[in-house]
């Protein structure tokens, strides 16, 4: 039985190969990147929002794997909400929407999440407590919620 030996490849052949597959891969990573950046700006976080890390150097955009799990919990919470014909009250959205998020993007969530006038008022429970203000309903966005209330941290902190 004789076993053939590859044939040996000239250098430019290969060469222009390995340069066309690393340009497709190049191009499929860049169009991966915008789809995921498209999917950023669907997420109740600022589209501008960056993480802003420990050491205080540049910050960066959530990771990939964060934005997907963000953005299953957001349409699930989203579809939820319209099966059962309901609204979350603050702290539960928060932690729907945190469901196998690191910890700092929880943080996020609970400080900087937006949503659109319309989608807030049929997914967020309004806050009953005599805390939020209507200054605190621009500044948090989530029908006033000031978040404390929920948490008991206004007792806490002594906010009325």
């Amino acid at each position: 039985m004789k076993i053939s030996q590859p044939r040996p490849r000239t250098e430019p052949a290969t060469s222009s190969r390995r340069t066309k597959a690393n340009q497709r891969e190049r191009n499929r990573m860049h169009g991966l990147n915008d789809a995921l950046d498209r999917l950023r700006s669907c997420v109740p976080l600022p589209q501008q929002l960056t993480v802003t890390r420990c050491d205080h150097t540049a910050p960066q955009k959530l990771s990939k794997i964060e934005t997907l799990r963000l953005a299953r919990n957001y349409i699930w919470a989203l579809s939820e909400a319209l099966r059962e014909d309901r609204r979350y009250g603050f702290e539960e959205l928060v932690a729907i929407l945190g469901m196998r998020l690191s910890p700092n993007t929880c943080n996020l969530l609970r400080t900087r999440m937006t949503l659109d006038g319309e989608l807030r008022v049929g997914l967020v429970e309004p806050c009953q407590c005599r805390r939020c203000s209507t200054t605190r309903n621009e500044i948090f966005g989530l029908d006033g919620c000031c978040g404390l209330c929920v948490t008991g941290e206004a007792d806490f902190w002594g906010i009325e």
